[in-house]
């Protein structure tokens, strides 16, 4: 459990006190930011540095606005970036992008990742 009071989590750690505490811990952090007007008790974490809760959607400590939260999904690519859409509106981070630049932008990304995978495994396999 974290509070306020207590130490920031570590980097890219993302902590949710969960319903069993709200009372004691009223607050939802991810990564070393406080979500702000987040419900511990319906938030969740949705991959990178993604969340909702029943009435918002955040990336970091920003709301993003407008967001249809019943559709809304990150891309989940092991990647730095983070990509995101509810079908309306397509995001890379927070950042409103267009349909056609979310499509290039993640195809682009899994395109790397696909060229780096064979990389990867070697140098596992190499050191094991």
């Amino acid at each position: 459990m974290l509070c306020e009071a207590q130490s920031m989590p570590e980097s890219g750690k993302r902590v949710n006190p969960g319903p069993e505490s709200t009372s004691l811990c009223p607050s939802t952090w991810i990564a070393k930011v406080k979500v702000p007007k987040a419900d511990p008790q319906t938030w969740t974490h949705l991959g990178h540095n993604d969340s909702m809760d029943n009435s918002r959607v955040w990336f970091l400590n920003r709301e993003m606005k407008s967001v249809q939260r019943s559709t809304f999904y990150v891309v989940n690519l092991p990647h730095f970036m983070s990509f995101s859409t509810d079908g309306l509106m397509w995001f890379k981070q927070d950042w409103k992008i267009t349909q056609a630049e979310f499509h290039k932008e993640v195809k682009a990304v899994a395109s790397r990742l696909a060229k780096m995978t064979p990389k990867w495994l070697k140098l596992i396999d190499a050191s094991g």
